[in-house]
């Protein structure tokens, strides 16, 4: 009786993937054997031994059983550590991709969040250009007033002064 069979025992990496199962088989046999052996056919004779009438002409029924199990295993494959190491760098690959990713789109915010601080700084500019604008029309627009009430005071002040000027004069004159 003859008899075999295999169980799959997988042995997985640390992040669950199942690979190529080691294969564990087991062999399991059993014989009988049940015979009767003529010794004058084999040739075997013993000499002569006082008291023993000697052989006899058959050996008579004899048996035996022989009863085997034998198991074997694959400690080592080579092949399952390759796969092994290959999905161990897909997955050190993928963390990467994904911290890549991450790292794109914290600087994809970062250039976005400068760009409004760099808009919100010009709109700042614009209006201190503006209200520095406002100011220096207004100071302008002051000189103009102060030039033209300087240039009314020196028209006035000149007829004035002119007039007084006169009197002087005809007042010094002798009458």
């Amino acid at each position: 009786m003859h008899s075999s069979r295999k169980r799959p025992q997988a042995l997985g990496p640390s992040f669950g993937a199942r690979l190529i199962p080691l294969n564990q088989t087991e062999v399991v046999t059993k014989s009988a054997f049940h015979s009767d052996i003529s010794l004058k056919d084999i040739g075997l004779k013993l000499p002569p031994i006082p008291g023993f009438p000697g052989l006899p002409a058959t050996t008579g029924g004899f048996g035996y059983q022989d009863a085997r199990i034998s198991l074997t295993q694959i400690v080592y494959s080579t092949e399952l550590h390759d796969r092994y190491r290959g999905q161990k760098e897909a997955e050190q690959a993928s963390a990467f991709s994904t911290h890549d990713a991450r790292d794109v789109v914290v600087y994809a915010v970062g250039v976005a969040y400068l760009q409004v601080v760099a808009s919100a700084a010009r709109v700042e500019t614009a209006r201190a250009q503006l209200a520095s604008a406002q100011e220096l029309d207004q100071q302008t627009a002051d000189r103009v007033t102060n030039v033209a009430l300087i240039n009314r005071c020196s028209a006035v002040c000149r007829s004035t002064c002119a007039r007084l000027f006169r009197k002087r004069q005809a007042g010094a004159r002798p009458h």
